[in-house]
């Protein structure tokens, strides 16, 4: 008999551990595409070491933030009518981006711009899960 319960032990353990991979695998599949509000870009930029500043201007929130090399500017708008220039400005003066994007009209989002390279996308707390669609 407790030789039977050591491997219905044994078999539970295996189960478990199976279960647990098959979520972690799974994990990024259900999470999305994910922006930050400029307090928890702030907290989590700021956590990894980089100075951040955050501002109202008149069109919306911009945060910029900087760690040796590695930048990210970020813009909350208030209208979608500034994304394209504030997208160009950007691509101008930060040539060495890894990341430049803009979003206008999104219900989830409203309308942000941003900027960035090396690290600091990830260090922000911004999740963005590409699609790709075959030819």
């Amino acid at each position: 008999m407790k030789k039977v319960m050591r491997y219905v032990k044994l078999y539970a353990l295996v189960m478990v551990m199976i279960t647990a991979v098959l979520m972690t695998g799974c994990y990024a599949d259900g999470r999305g595409t994910y922006f930050p509000d400029s307090a928890e870009m702030q907290k989590n930029l700021s956590g990894k070491g980089y100075d951040v500043s955050v501002e109202k201007t008149d069109n919306g929130e911009h945060l910029i933030g900087g760690r040796k090399d590695t930048f990210i500017e970020f813009y909350w708008l208030d209208s979608a009518d500034d994304a394209k220039t504030l997208s160009d400005e950007l691509a101008s003066r930060h040539s060495d981006y890894k990341e430049l994007r803009s979003i206008t009209n999104s219900q989830e989002y409203g309308n942000i711009v941003f900027c960035s390279n090396g690290s600091a996308m990830d260090d922000a707390g911004i999740q963005i899960i590409e699609v790709k669609v075959d030819d």
